[in-house]
């Protein structure tokens, strides 16, 4: 079957899937006269004014409809996303971006600075606590870096927190975080530090998964495997306090599910809502997303080694047919990266890979491809329409004579092939997301040897070192020119199949106050009714 037949099918199945959904449906006392003084003459009571009412705060329940159960509540384990979407409400950082832009503002802590080659300053906030009344100080945060950082956690997150090596206490109030080198990037990682207690984490063990215990402005209440989570407001918070109450994550895997219960009421924001549900849905948020699905391409497999192929299989796949056809627009092109090319150390001037079918079958003979099997490992569920997408992009691959076999995963077993790099499958579904504002962690995470997630070549010795060297540039225009100099290397030798950047897109309750993050977090907090 062709890549055609298969999306006409796919947005055939979305339809039925759609018109089934649809069809569900006191003041201070006044000071006296001093001795000596007169008594003022009494006047007539002047008609006071009507006051003006206060808005109204509305502390009325949220729903949150969601695609999966996360993992864990353990803020530094699996870096899953949906778990990231529940404890943000949970746990803090230090500082965190304003929800447009990668710019940042204190947090739990006041302000920072580089104090030298290896070392980052932060003042802390002295009037926080946990949730379970203990004090958030410099010890808290040298305790949560140094348990992180662990090797025996094997944090998904080390990818964000590259470079960062040590925690240490300089006063009570004030601690610094150690680097391995020069690392400009410190501020931004701990943005995706969320603080723990570690008198208390140590205290539960592993059921710190489930028992999760933050400085946030929401607390756990309960967790239903498969079903949803509970938080409520802590009305012990530091700042100011929430207008909302409660909130429940609802977890519904089927798009047309939380489709029809964002039309029922029974749910007010529901996420990774597909394109095609716009007109049907009762309020619509989009905003252009740092999410970049790609499949990363297993180069040490003694086929795909040969850059040809590689290259190949860039040529096989109408990326405009994708964004047009399976997002409706919602999406664009990448430019041969992982990134917009607005952002800093960008390529402006690389071009996407057009689809050349020719070109594609061509290469694959140059190389001496003899129909050998390529595994595909994708999964459904955790990224807009991830399933489909998979699945066109296998068509496509197949249709220049590549032998390859597409399985679709469950995603929690989706992440231990994704994470087994000690056999690596040959293609595998990701869909990145540009967390950090920076191309240190597509370079240093996917491509150099030592990253956590690189499947790319071995033996690239002077790759390796400029990546380093560019992760401890601390002149803006020096590291954003060698990243875009990268960017083409990458491009021309490729370790992902390029596809594009998605937008993310909400369904919302019309009476709900609510705008979308770039960081793709829903922080409850910047949430309000409007009646």
């Amino acid at each position: 079957m062709s890549w055609k037949k298969v999306l006409v099918l796919l947005l055939a199945l979305v339809l039925v899937g759609t018109l089934a959904a649809a069809c569900k449906k006191k003041e201070e006392p006044k000071a006296g006269p001093t001795p000596g003084q007169q008594e003022p003459k009494k006047e007539e009571p002047k008609k006071e004014e009507p006051k003006k009412e206060e808005p109204k705060v509305i502390d009325k329940p949220l729903v949150i409809g969601m695609g999966a159960d996360p993992n864990s509540l353990d803020p530094h384990a699996l870096n899953d996303g949906n778990e990231r979407l529940i404890t943000a409400n949970i746990f803090e950082p230090l500082v965190r971006q304003l929800p447009t832009s990668f710019e940042l503002k204190p947090l739990l802590a006041t302000k920072w600075e580089n104090v030298n080659d290896t070392t980052w300053r932060f003042w802390l906030r002295n009037d926080v606590k946990f949730h379970n009344g203990e004090p958030f100080n410099a010890e808290s945060v040298a305790g949560t870096v140094k348990r992180a950082l662990n090797p025996e956690l094997n944090s998904g997150y080390l990818d964000l927190w590259e470079g960062i090596s040590d925690a240490k206490v300089v006063e009570p109030f004030v601690v610094d975080i150690i680097t391995k080198d020069r690392n400009p990037l410190v501020p931004m990682r701990m943005a995706w530090f969320p603080m723990m207690d570690p008198k208390y984490v140590q205290s539960v063990g592993k059921d710190v998964v489930e028992k999760a215990v933050g400085t946030g402005p929401y607390k756990l209440v309960k967790w239903d495997r498969g079903s949803g989570i509970e938080l409520a407001r802590n009305d012990a918070y530091w700042g100011p306090k929430p207008a909302i109450g409660k909130v429940t994550f609802k977890f519904q895997k089927e798009d047309a599910t939380r489709l029809m219960a964002l039309r029922n009421g029974e749910v007010h924001i529901a996420r990774d809502m597909l394109p095609e549900f716009k007109d049907q849905m009762p309020g619509f948020k989009s905003i252009s997303g740092v999410e970049f699905p790609v499949f990363r391409i297993n180069a040490k497999h003694p086929i795909l080694k040969d850059k040809r192929i590689r290259q190949a299989l860039n040529y096989a796949v109408d990326k405009e047919a994708l964004k047009d056809q399976l997002y409706s627009g919602f999406a664009r092109v990448t430019q041969c990266q992982q990134g917009k090319v607005e952002f800093p150390g960008g390529n402006p001037n690389l071009k996407p890979y057009p689809l050349d079918v020719a070109k594609a079958k061509q290469l694959l003979a140059d190389a001496g491809y003899k129909g050998q099997k390529i595994e595909m490992i994708g999964e459904r569920g955790r990224w807009l329409k991830d399933g489909e997408l998979i699945e066109a992009v296998g068509a496509m691959v197949k249709d220049i004579g590549v032998n390859v076999d597409v399985k679709i995963l469950e995603f929690s077993k989706w992440l231990e092939v994704y994470f087994d790099l000690g056999n690596p499958t040959d293609l595998i579904f990701v869909s990145n997301s540009f967390d950090l504002g920076d191309q240190d962690r597509p370079f240093s995470g996917y491509i150099a040897s030592t990253g956590r997630s690189s499947t790319y070549l071995d033996n690239i010795p002077d790759l390796d070192a400029k990546i380093l060297e560019l992760r401890s540039e601390m002149d803006i225009q020096k590291r954003n020119a060698g990243y875009a100099a990268l960017w083409e290397r990458a491009c021309d030798d490729p370790p992902w199949i390029y596809l594009l950047n998605l937008d993310d897109i909400y369904g919302v309750d019309p009476n709900l106050n609510f705008d979308p993050r770039q960081d793709q977090k829903i922080l409850v907090q910047e949430i309000t009714w409007k009646k």
